[in-house]
């Protein structure tokens, strides 16, 4: 056989072998996607859990039947007194003087220590319509923020919390921004069902979700864990479910006395 001809069966054999490496390749990296996703996920499904259960004002998405109009990105929201916007790189303090000490389990995990741990937080968020930043209309203070979660893509069920500063409770805060955040995600995100977890002993969530007319749907026993006892087992708490229905948010704003 010529030599011209061996060579070129060589190189022929040399190419076959780098498209099979690009191609395993290729494999791996795909495959290295789809864990990725799959944790991403994952720890989203915690997040909701921990999201759920907190104290106190909401304000967020709503929706329509267009797709395209739901995949949009969030609009700074004004009620009476707040402003219901992306975080940005001024929120870090506001972030760290309510993450600091958290009031409720299922922000432990969230718990902030320093100035440059909040400035970290805030730059993942800027970007991020699914936490929202409450701040006060005539200084643009933080005071707390919203949170919701869609059950999957394209589903009209959310999961929706809140965390506030503990300075401004009492002043009705919670709720007004809480309410925006409902008319937002039926209105503008095409959202069906909303529903919150509260564990039983955040008396303040539970009395806010009364007050946008959520119905609590039942009580979860030891439904999930954020602390250990001292003999280091986990210390499971009780949640109740809330939830609200588009139909019967739309008969609370036509009868306001229901």
């Amino acid at each position: 056989m010529p030599v011209s001809r061996i060579m070129k069966q060589e190189q022929e054999q040399e190419q076959e072998q780098e498209q099979e490496q690009e191609q395993e390749q290729e494999q791996e990296q795909e495959q290295e996607q789809e864990q990725e996703q799959e944790q991403e996920q994952d720890s989203n499904s915690n997040m909701l859990i921990c999201t759920v259960m907190t104290r106190h004002s909401y304000t967020k998405y709503s929706t329509t039947n267009d797709k395209r109009e739901r995949n949009q990105p969030m609009q700074s929201i004004h009620t009476d007194r707040l402003i219901l916007r992306n975080f940005k790189a001024t929120d870090a303090a506001g972030l760290l003087e309510y993450t600091s000490n958290p009031r409720v389990n299922c922000f432990l995990d969230g718990k902030m220590n320093t100035l440059e741990e909040a400035i970290a937080e805030v730059q993942k968020r800027i970007n991020d319509d699914s936490h929202i930043a409450v701040s006060l209309k005539e200084t643009d203070e933080l005071i707390g923020e919203l949170f919701f979660m869609q059950e999957e893509r394209d589903s009209d069920t959310f999961n929706i919390g809140w965390n506030f500063n503990a300075r401004y409770e009492g002043k009705g805060l919670a709720r007004e921004s809480a309410e925006a955040l409902l008319e937002y995600l039926y209105m503008q995100k095409g959202a069906r069902r909303l529903y919150a977890y509260v564990e039983d002993d955040n008396f303040r969530s539970q009395k806010l979700c009364e007050k946008l007319g959520m119905r609590q749907e039942g009580c979860m026993m030891e439904f999930v864990t954020f602390t250990k006892h001292p003999d280091g087992t986990p210390k499971y708490e009780n949640t109740y479910m809330y939830a609200l229905l588009k139909w019967e948010w739309l008969k609370r704003k036509e009868s306001p006395s229901i």
